[in-house]
């Protein structure tokens, strides 16, 4: 049963977010991102502002972050052999108070002829999934890197995930995890190691797109019908709550959120601009 939607107040007079209880974290987080144990209340998401090095600019699709957010990746639209397609592109920046810096083609994991789009990072920043149709079909390919300042490898399909049609391939922080969404539903794939295969999927039991999910696998931002959704859970062994929307006022067209590893930052597409949300915990 869905709860009644929640207006996110973008003015001085009051606002409302959604707050964890005290069983989660306090916002300090490990060397992976993730947050540690403890008492915190999450407060409002702050109004929305364009990401520095991306004012006024348009068609960047499905950002995603590196968990200390020096590089940011994306797609964007492009024209090519006449041909429009979504290219996978990054940029860079050397401290976290500086703007971005100029993005550049993902050399090495683009088919000019065909869309590549939605990427999603591991905390660490060396593996990337992301969704193609090169094979004919909309399916997760896997690529790799050493560090995070060299190439990625070639990618290949993401292994034991099968010949799904598929949208929005989201990691978890460390990679053993994928969220994805098939015709409208959204699933989860597990794999023991970074070596292995995922396993069996199991379907969340409620409809959405784009996913985004937490360090720790307790908060997920969604789309469904370019409406923005948060659902939670106690414990990853327990279903998602019911759906909380959260209405940005004064925005439409909302799309691609991606929830930093501390769960601090939300970045989105609000009519066609690569926009930020903050939060504190406290």
């Amino acid at each position: 049963m869905w709860l009644a939607a929640i207006v996110l107040m973008i003015c001085g007079c009051g606002r409302y977010g959604f707050e964890r209880d005290a069983r989660d974290a306090t916002g300090e987080t490990d060397a992976t991102g993730e947050a540690a144990d403890g008492p915190c209340t999450w407060g409002s998401w702050s109004a929305p502002t364009p990401v520095e090095g991306f004012e006024g600019s348009d068609w960047e699709r499905s950002p995603a972050q590196r968990t200390d957010r020096l590089e940011i990746v994306f797609a964007r639209y492009e024209v090519i052999a006449s041909q429009i397609n979504a290219q996978l592109r990054s940029a860079t920046r050397s401290t976290t108070s500086m703007p971005f810096g100029p993005d550049a083609p993902m050399e090495g994991l683009n088919d000019p002829t065909r869309d590549d789009l939605e990427p999603s990072l591991t905390a660490d920043g060396l593996v990337m999934m992301f969704a193609s149709d090169r094979t004919g079909t909309r399916r997760a390919f896997e690529a790799r890197r050493p560090t995070v300042g060299a190439a990625f490898s070639s990618p290949a399909l993401a292994a034991g995930i099968g010949p799904l049609t598929l949208y929005g391939p989201e990691l978890t922080a460390d990679g053993l995890g994928l969220y994805y969404t098939v015709v409208n539903d959204l699933w989860v794939a597990r794999r023991p190691t970074l070596a292995q295969e995922f396993q069996s999927p199991t379907q969340l039991g409620f409809t959405g797109d784009q996913a985004s999910v937490s360090a720790d696998e307790r908060e997920i931002y969604f789309i469904r019908a370019f409406r923005l959704f948060v659902r939670a859970r106690a414990s990853v062994a327990e279903p998602f709550a019911d759906e909380v929307e959260i209405v940005i006022p004064g925005f439409t067209g909302t799309g691609a959120p991606d929830l930093s590893n501390d769960g601090t930052e939300l970045l989105i597409i609000l009519n066609d601009q690569l926009s930020r949300l903050t939060r504190a915990c406290t």
